[in-house]
């Protein structure tokens, strides 16, 4: 308890007695801390966020932000698509994911492939290796 200040360490030692209201005013004191504290950032991103949706029966997502949707030329966008609603519900281990590249400049929606391993959240690992090829 070191990291306290003395009105601190005198509260937790009296509140170490009732642990669900110490718990409770510890969250309440967090978020009375971030408020007060918080940083005002503002800044603006250099990319432009677009909307893919294939349609409005499917669901499109790309999957873990280390790598990047976009190919280097910026022209071709490689994500997945699942049904609708298949995010919010549980995993099904029989079903498959489609694999599919956007031409942003003819506007154009191609699949490309299917594949059973995957996750929402990482999806399938789309990755580009070049301008025109990626892998999963």
């Amino acid at each position: 308890m070191s990291k306290f200040n003395p009105v601190e360490k005198y509260f937790a030692d009296i509140l170490s007695k009732f642990p669900n209201l110490k718990n409770k005013i510890k969250i309440f004191y967090s978020l009375i801390n971030y408020l007060i504290n918080k940083k005002r950032y503002k800044s603006q991103s250099q990319y432009k966020f677009e909307k893919i949706l294939s349609d409005e029966n499917n669901e499109s997502f790309f999957g873990y932000y280390d790598k990047s949707p976009l190919n280097s030329t910026g022209k071709y966008i490689a994500f997945h698509q699942t049904r609708s609603g298949h995010s919010r519900l549980t995993q099904d281990p029989g079903h498959e994911i489609n694999i599919m590249l956007y031409d942003k400049e003819n506007s154009e929606y191609k699949k490309i492939s299917s594949s059973k391993a995957f996750n929402l959240q990482q999806g399938s690992r789309l990755m580009w290796l070049n301008e025109k090829e990626f892998i999963f």
